[in-house]
């Protein structure tokens, strides 16, 4: 297992759990780097957590939660996502409303804490666009894995204490134009900015 913990868009450390090695890491973003680290340890659980949380990640649990390869899975302690609720506008699946106190099923991922398996990311980033930013990335991920079977979860007992909240980036309407554009038909645009001046 490997940790990669992050502050403000950087890694700050990565870590090999099976020897306790630093693992050496790029000035770029944590996308590239969670990248990298999956080529470079093809057969390993990738663990992402906010520097913040370092001492609140229960590292008991993470077998249990990632008892197979195909799951990714993570955690927001706060109420509201990286997204903003505009995305109710285009996505009517039952993924959007999630229930924070038990696992349930969601593409939504955070990077306050979270994992996916290195093989299943080197089987997916081709096909994923590399952006600089953290959670754009994760929430694009997971929108377009599980549609080739990953099974994505929100976890809050991936936290010791899963109500401890750090202040984590939001995404702006215009992320939310541009993520709809990506992994939605064109005509949705056109329904979003629709509803945005009508509500």
């Amino acid at each position: 297992m490997i940790i990669l913990y992050h502050k403000n868009n950087s890694v700050t450390s990565i870590i090999n759990c099976s020897n306790s090695k630093i693992i050496s890491w790029t000035k770029k973003s944590i996308t590239v780097n969670l990248i990298k680290t999956a080529k470079q340890y093809p057969n390993q659980l990738l663990i992402w957590c906010h520097i913040e949380q370092k001492d609140n990640l229960n590292l008991d649990v993470l077998k249990t939660v990632f008892h197979h390869k195909k799951i990714m899975a993570s955690f927001n302690p706060e109420e509201s996502n990286f997204l903003p609720d505009g995305i109710g506008y285009v996505e009517q699946s039952p993924f959007l409303k999630i229930n924070k106190k038990v696992q349930y099923p969601t593409w939504l991922m955070s990077s306050c804490v979270g994992g996916i398996h290195s093989s299943v990311l080197n089987s997916l980033s081709e096909k994923i666009p590399n952006t600089l930013n953290f959670d754009y990335y994760l929430n694009s991920l997971a929108k377009n894995a599980i549609s080739y079977g990953l099974f994505c979860y929100s976890v809050p007992n991936l936290l010791k204490d899963p109500n401890l909240i750090v202040g984590l980036p939001k995404g702006s309407v215009n992320q939310l134009f541009v993520f709809v554009k990506q992994h939605y038909s064109f005509k949705w645009i056109f329904l979003l900015f629709l509803n945005y001046i009508i509500y």
